[in-house]
């Protein structure tokens, strides 16, 4: 097993990581075709899905679970959760979600701290 993950992970690394830096806003990687000046010139990452603020993040991720958002932005759940990190965006804890669909009390929605 080990082998297997230590000859097959890298394949979708770049593709990981040019998600990554879209959502934060960093995206500066080349393409085969040459320099990339914006997102949109890379095949596939041209949604405006990709294009947001911390205001819109941090109201959607109240909204509904990690995992549905992710699949909008077109990243992991994992990813996402750590470009919140960064933009220290709160996020539900562990359950919440669980204790609204059983209609059990949740925590109050922290408020989106100053950056």
């Amino acid at each position: 097993m080990y082998l297997m993950a230590k000859r097959y992970a890298h394949i979708l690394q770049p593709e990981m990581r040019t998600a990554v830096a879209v959502l934060e806003g960093t995206f500066r990687e080349t393409n085969r075709k040459g320099p990339a000046s914006s997102p949109k010139e890379v095949e596939g990452l041209a949604t405006p899905n990709y294009r947001y603020d911390r205001e819109e993040l941090y109201e959607k991720v109240w909204q509904r679970p990690m995992r549905i958002l992710a699949k909008e932005y077109g990243v992991s759940d994992v990813a996402l959760a750590k470009t919140c990190r960064k933009l220290h965006v709160p996020v539900p804890g562990r359950g919440y979600w669980a204790k609204k669909a059983a209609n059990r009390p949740v925590e109050d929605r922290p408020p989106l701290p100053q950056v």
